[in-house]
């Protein structure tokens, strides 16, 4: 996904807390920004989307209320 907006010419900052992760998209995509949280991540943006790897990352992320 991140190597298609960019290559639609939007601006792509991402965060993540894997390493590799990063290296990867960064490698397929140079253009990106990588931001240091992903409050940083979202800071300006006109949208936010999100992605994480499954339920138990959600729950983490987002506790039940």
């Amino acid at each position: 996904m991140v190597k298609n907006l960019a290559a639609k010419g939007y601006q792509v900052t991402i965060f993540d807390m894997s390493p590799a992760a990063i290296d990867a998209a960064r490698a397929a995509t140079p253009s990106i920004k990588v931001a240091d949280s992903p409050a940083l991540a979202a800071t300006g943006a006109d949208a936010v989307v999100t992605m994480l790897p499954g339920p138990k990352q959600v729950q983490v992320r987002a506790p039940p209320r």
